[in-house]
């Protein structure tokens, strides 16, 4: 029998049955460019001639961490770093909060600061989109990014070129992303 052919193992496991880790890597690869191309069609062309093309976009980069069976934790879903993530978090954002108040107080263009539960309802879409992005881009272009590479720096570099890439419409969101 010829070593290209799939063969049983002493264990009884199939052997040769499974594409090897470079046909794998390139298989993620390949699905990478086709959600990434997807996403990019959509934000230029197809958003406003045919909106329904981000759904299939959408539920394919929500349920395909599903499909491969990550743990919640592993796609940063988890409470257990709470408040770790919490203190990272502000210890970054607060100090960039207090300069853009300052700017605003400076400038006399400070907004109403009207924090009714009509508002509050009218703003809760951005918080869950912020959320989808999140997701989309740590749970699935930088988990599948890992699975290709495990040079770290490369990776959430090319994360973050994707998600800078993303933005390219608005120049101004492309530079703060």
């Amino acid at each position: 029998m010829s070593s290209s052919y799939a063969r049983m193992s002493r264990m009884g496991r199939l052997e040769g049955a499974y594409p090897s880790r470079s046909w794998k890597r390139l298989l993620i690869i390949s699905e990478i460019a086709l959600v990434y191309s997807l996403i990019i069609l959509y934000i230029w062309s197809l958003q406003f001639s045919f909106p329904q093309m981000a759904w299939p976009v959408l539920l394919w980069i929500f349920f395909s961490p599903i499909i491969d069976r990550d743990p919640l934790r592993a796609l940063g879903l988890g409470l257990n770093n709470l408040r770790e993530a919490f203190k990272e978090t502000f210890t970054f954002v607060l100090p960039w909060l207090f300069v853009l108040f300052g700017i605003g107080l400076a400038s006399r263009k400070l907004p109403d600061p009207d924090l009714s539960w009509e508002r509050m309802i009218r703003s809760s879409p951005y918080f869950l989109w912020a959320f989808l992005q999140q997701y989309g881009m740590q749970s699935y272009f930088h988990r599948r990014l890992m699975k290709v590479s495990a040079r770290q720096g490369l990776n959430i570099f090319l994360v973050a070129l994707i998600f800078g890439s993303f933005h390219l419409p608005n120049p101004i969101l492309t530079l703060a992303a």
